[in-house]
């Protein structure tokens, strides 16, 4: 059981935030070292996309603002040609905690 507001679980269960780069054809080698300046901690998540590159920034190292502006500013300036931010929904949320339980063993169930 988990109990709590949504920005409390997403806070304590949650992975953070997620930048979601829409490319262009330029390199990545032009904005990427401008997003980890910005957040030395971000990982590139890796996935199917061949229009998109995600990079996942931890809640305490994210600033929506400076995200924002960052991403504004590599876009008027054509280095990238959209983006996206969110935040960990509550169903990452639920999955992430789900993965930390223990599963009970034989003696628990009787």
């Amino acid at each position: 059981m988990c109990v709590g507001t949504l920005p409390y679980l997403k806070n304590k269960y949650g992975t953070g935030y997620k930048i979601s780069v829409q490319k262009l054809d330029s390199d990545r080698e032009v904005y990427e070292p401008v997003i980890f300046e910005a957040f030395p901690t971000a990982v590139e998540e890796r996935d199917n996309s061949e229009l998109f590159v995600n990079y996942r920034v931890k809640t305490e190292d994210f600033s929506f603002a400076k995200a924002f502006h960052l991403m504004e500013d590599l876009k008027i300036k054509g280095q990238v040609s959209d983006f996206n931010i969110v935040n960990t929904t509550l169903e990452q949320v639920f999955i992430q905690f789900s993965r930390n339980q223990i599963q009970p063993t034989e003696e628990d169930r009787i």
